[in-house]
């Protein structure tokens, strides 16, 4: 699959990726990124922040300042002879917000890095000429982790080794001498900070981790060529945001620490894919002290607890510690509440998946000794739109789903399989018992070669849900540089858990 990019000055590229929301990043006092030499090609890359005056307010509220800073910047550079070939390891490119140099990484220039809603911060790097590359992008996770399955345990990943060209200024003769350690492979395997059950510091708290990759890719054969290059990045966080709202004066709870069972226990960054620990198992959260956290308990929504991602068959919850006090007269009593992400009733229900980038609010209605009452919501970090309150059984019929026409369908991988062929197309179905949004995300930008048309519902011909989903995918008209994968993305409105389906092009036969 060829992804194509044009050499003009005025180059722009994007990932489709998920925006962190306002993105603060202070320029150090020392360091500039040098000058360039005729190795290198200028490179300005902008943090894209989905900002808008209208919802500025809003937002300062959604992501508090310390989840918007960067203190830390990592970008992973990766070469290639072909533009469809093997991409290793080239170089990489930090920033610290103190100034301070990494070691083998090559320095940046940062502008317009205080957060302002109105101006994004840009990142000008100069990489090296004579291949195609790719940039991933890391914040605020300078160390990263990969799994020794022999131990087992995670380890710190620490086997960067650049590539080598035979002849860089000789495109018709360059050659990769030595690749690059990793693979680009084994680089988006790699993984964040593992949580420990047993360290009672091993908690999430900003400045949280967050990824980008811009996977389209970009030529630098020649050697001619001195015009600077613009691409552009968003951000994604690489966990899942818990608030609480708790009035101590009508639940007579007061919270102070949260934690969290059967979790994960770290996460791969490309995709964000959570995993369990070394031996195989979910892991109960280290508690995180809350009590210095103004108006947690005085019914102010606050941001109290961050984990990596759950699936489904977890079975999540959150568990709130604190004391219960029914009378100013009581001794308080030390609790332990279990907030499950579920609704079992009579032996049957269903629990909800936990997806990075989400904000679950617990609102916390009465207390007793033994329980608590509460309302569960879920909205996206990014946009604090609403996507509604828990329903537990909402969730899309993934075992259910059928796919007719055009497309081929393989379930265990959950991959559709259709003809680069303009007016080539299948039907999708499945069932909710929820309202469901559909939207392709293409894996690089310019290349929109599908459409997915409007979700239709209708009465469920299954007893176990009540509205059957269908909706109609169409290959365009191009013309098409190129069709990069595509991911196929149905949201539950009700509380935002997504099924990805991923859309291969095949060639005509």
């Amino acid at each position: 699959m060829k992804h194509y990019s044009y050499l003009l000055s005025t180059l722009l590229l994007g990932v489709a990726l998920s925006s962190c929301g306002e993105t603060a990043m202070d320029r150090p006092d020392e360091g500039t990124g040098g000058s360039t030499v005729p190795e290198q090609r200028e490179l300005l890359l902008t943090l894209q922040n989905k900002l808008s005056l209208a919802s500025v307010g809003t937002r300062a509220d959604i992501a508090t300042t310390d989840e918007k800073h960067i203190d830390a910047l990592d970008i992973y550079v990766f070469g290639s002879t072909e533009i469809d070939g093997e991409y290793t390891f080239q170089e990489k490119f930090s920033y610290r917000v103190d100034g301070s140099p990494v070691s083998g990484a090559g320095t940046v220039d940062v502008q317009n890095g205080d957060g302002a809603a109105a101006v994004n911060p840009t990142v000008l790097l100069r990489p090296k000429k004579g291949l195609y590359i790719k940039l991933y992008c890391v914040a605020n996770h300078p160390k990263l982790y990969t799994l020794n399955a022999v131990t087992p345990a995670y380890e710190e990943y620490t086997a960067f080794t650049p590539l080598v060209q035979t002849n860089p200024g000789d495109p018709a003769n360059n050659q990769i001498k030595t690749p690059g350690i990793p693979t680009e492979e084994t680089f988006k395997g790699l993984m964040t900070t593992v949580i420990d059950p047993a360290d009672v510091t091993s908690v999430i708290e900003p400045a949280l981790a967050m990824v980008g990759a811009n996977t389209a890719a970009i030529d630098l054969h020649d050697f001619s060529l001195a015009s600077r290059l613009y691409a552009g990045i968003k951000l994604t966080r690489s966990v899942a945001r818990f608030d609480v709202v708790n009035q101590v004066e009508t639940s007579r709870f007061t919270l102070t620490g949260v934690g969290m069972g059967n979790g994960r226990s770290t996460t791969t960054l490309f995709p964000l894919e959570a995993q369990r620990d070394a031996d195989g198992n979910l892991i109960t959260y280290p508690f995180r002290d809350v009590t210095g956290l103004t108006d947690v308990n005085n019914g102010v929504q606050t941001p109290v607890f961050y984990s990596y991602a759950n699936d489904q068959a977890d079975a999540g919850y959150l568990i709130l510690k604190g004391t219960y006090q029914m009378n100013q007269t009581d001794a308080p009593v030390e609790v332990n509440y279990n907030v499950n992400f579920s609704q079992i009733k009579d032996g049957t229900g269903s629990y909800i998946e936990i997806n990075p980038n989400h904000r679950y609010t617990v609102a916390i209605t009465k207390a007793d000794p033994y329980h608590i009452d509460f309302t569960l919501t879920v909205a996206d970090w990014e946009e604090g739109s609403d996507l509604g309150s828990y329903v537990p059984s909402n969730d899309v019929a993934t075992d259910a789903i059928t796919v007719t026409g055009d497309g081929v369908y393989t379930a265990p991988t959950k991959t559709i399989s259709l003809e680069k062929t303009v007016g080539k197309k299948f039907t999708l179905t499945t069932y909710s018992n929820a309202e469901v949004d559909a939207k392709v995300i293409y894996s690089a930008a310019g290349n929109a070669w599908l459409t997915v048309g409007a979700v239709q519902e209708s009465d469920s011909d299954d007893d176990l849900w009540s509205k059957k989903i269908t909706l109609e995918v169409t290959v365009n008209a191009g013309p098409f540089t190129a069709y990069p994968d595509a991911t196929l993305r149905l949201t539950n409105k009700a509380h935002g858990t997504t099924t990805d389906l991923k859309v291969e092009g095949t060639d005509a036969p």
